[in-house]
């Protein structure tokens, strides 16, 4: 199966992609919920260390234009929604 992107194109077997992905996305959630006290930058460098493909798409994403601080707005949505999490009585 094949999955499409608007912003990357498509990308072969679709299955081990997404799973890939979601596996990362639990990686990254983990990290910013056992470091919740720690400032977004200490936060920004355990992913770094944790996460191979950040030591090498990071500096790229620094420099572009618009991608420039996805990586902070992606900890910070996490906290959101860490924090949401646990003081929601939501079952999602």
């Amino acid at each position: 199966q094949t999955i499409c992107f608007p912003h990357n194109g498509a990308k072969n077997n679709a299955q081990k992609y997404i799973e890939k992905h979601k596996q990362k996305l639990e990686m990254w959630i983990k990290t910013v919920e056992k470091n919740l006290s720690q400032p977004p930058d200490i936060i920004l460098k355990l992913l770094q260390e944790k996460d191979p493909s950040m030591q090498t798409h990071y500096p790229n994403i620094v420099r572009h234009k618009i991608w420039s601080g996805s990586i902070a707005r992606s900890i910070k949505g996490i906290r959101s929604y860490i924090n949401w999490k646990k003081h929601s009585n939501h079952l999602y």
